[in-house]
């Protein structure tokens, strides 16, 4: 028998691994370091041919490592802030018709026709509906064709971890477990867009429905990326009248960003030689950059700005932020004390984290919190929300702030920013008890949920 783990997220994926990217590919890694290229098969959706074909791991691993080198990062100061680059859309592009169960919805079946040309939110959202019609009915045929058991064989077992939601393919796994006789293990990430749709893009709020009960129906088990992560798993599920398949959790492993393989930046490099703040994330709504930009601003009217430290915002440009991003841009008192950094390398995200006064999180929800571990795990002190899972990342370690309280992450970076022997006992808390998680660990529990699977 064969384990197999769908690295379509990955392979599909532009620019600098975001955070499910990197989950994926480190669990993947570990993975093969677990079972070796003998037990262990990597996959990718293939829309064209609507099936799953193998991919060598080589190739794997040589799209991972161009991901994490990339390219020089993109430095926009406060006086540029509003024309930063978006990181491209992953997906695939659609080809052929409209699947049968959308012939005879008109609206449907010309979104979906316009999805053939784009990989934006118009196909998916067709999708969206059509999986969620889908699942109502209990129906699992997306096409009238059928299901290429494609590289499975009877018995195999399926890992598939990462967006799963952005790609067609869900109620084709549904399928293959019911006719080609293969285990399929989930993984459940968040349920955000269900739990605080406010915070999340119109049309993956409309897809997320169908997609959790398609993955409930396929999966023998879900693996939780945190114990918040498995409640709310299991109160959404239950909330639709959906049987639960096993939950399980998993604790996430902290790869530190690399040391080395190409040369820092110039933006980087002038950076690190100064004090700054930094924060880790995809720049959107639900990341709350908007508390700390105001937090600043409170700052700046108390202190003369320029002796301010550098609040640096290092991630891809998400949505919901124009109107922060024009506010920052036009601030007088923040010019030059806010920077954005895009396609940073792993070596100069340990340079910046390696060299940071200290680290902030203010997320307004998290199934994880990646960041907050990497911070941790350079020995960096930490500001953290309170929600979500932030607390099993940063146990009594961090420093938490409500995320809506204002005053609060003001007197929080005050203090942390003037206070250096403070500063330095977090510091040395960290380095005497924190124990930086193992992506190796993370791939042993998947392991043995796979071998127990294989061949029943």
């Amino acid at each position: 028998m064969t384990t197999w783990v769908n690295v379509t997220t990955s392979m599909a994926w532009s620019g600098v691994p975001c955070g499910i990217v990197r989950v994926e590919s480190n669990i993947a890694h570990g993975l093969l370091d677990r079972l070796g290229p003998s037990r262990l098969r990597f996959c990718t959706w293939d829309p064209r041919q609507k099936a799953f074909t193998e991919l060598p791991w080589r190739a794997l691993l040589d799209r991972l490592q161009g991901q994490r080198l990339g390219g020089a990062p993109s430095a926009l100061g406060s006086s540029a802030v509003g024309s930063a680059p978006a990181t491209p859309v992953s997906g695939s592009r659609l080809r052929g018709g409209a699947p049968a169960v959308l012939r005879g919805h008109g609206t449907l079946a010309r979104l979906w026709r316009r999805g053939t040309t784009l990989r934006n939110g118009a196909a998916r959202y067709a999708r969206s509906l059509l999986w969620d019609r889908v699942a109502r009915r209990g129906t699992v045929v997306a096409d009238a064709r059928p299901v290429s058991a494609g590289c499975f064989a009877r018995g195999d077992v399926l890992l598939t971890l990462g967006s799963e939601w952005e790609y067609g393919f869900m109620p084709v796994l549904h399928e293959l477990k019911q006719t080609a006789g293969i285990h399929i293990v989930g993984c459940c990430h968040d349920v955000i867009p269900i739990k605080y749709p406010q915070l999340c893009l119109p049309y993956v709020v409309d897809l997320f429905p169908g997609y959790l009960r398609q993955l409930a129906r396929s999966c023998d088990a879900i693996a939780c990326v945190s114990e918040v992560s498995l409640r709310d798993l299991g109160t959404a599920l239950s909330g639709m009248g959906e049987a639960l398949p096993d939950l399980f959790t998993i604790r996430l492993g902290c790869t530190l960003p690399g040391a080395g393989g190409i040369d820092i930046s110039s933006p980087v490099s002038a950076l690190v030689e100064g004090p700054y703040v930094l924060f880790v994330s995809t720049i959107e709504r639900r990341k709350n950059h908007e508390v700390l930009y105001r937090a600043f601003h409170r700052l700046a009217e108390r202190y003369e700005p320029a002796a301010l430290p550098t609040l640096v915002f290092v991630g891809s440009r998400g949505w919901g932020i124009d109107d922060l991003l024009r506010d920052i841009a036009t601030d007088p008192r923040v010019q030059g004390r806010i920077l954005l950094l895009h396609a940073v390398s792993d070596p100069e995200l340990r340079a910046l984290y390696q060299n940071a006064l200290f680290c902030v999180f203010p997320s307004l929800y998290e199934g994880w919190g990646l960041p907050v571990a990497e911070a941790l795990a350079l020995g960096k002190p930490v500001l953290c929300s309170d929600r979500g899972s932030l607390r099993e990342v940063g146990s009594d370690l961090v420093e938490y702030v409500d995320p809506w309280d204002l005053p609060g992450w003001v007197r929080a970076i005050e203090r942390l920013w003037l206070d250096a022997a403070h500063r330095q006992r977090l510091a040395d808390d960290i380095a005497r008890a924190y124990r930086r998680p193992l992506w190796s660990e993370t791939a042993a529990t998947l392991a043995r949920v796979a071998l127990a699977l294989e061949g029943t």
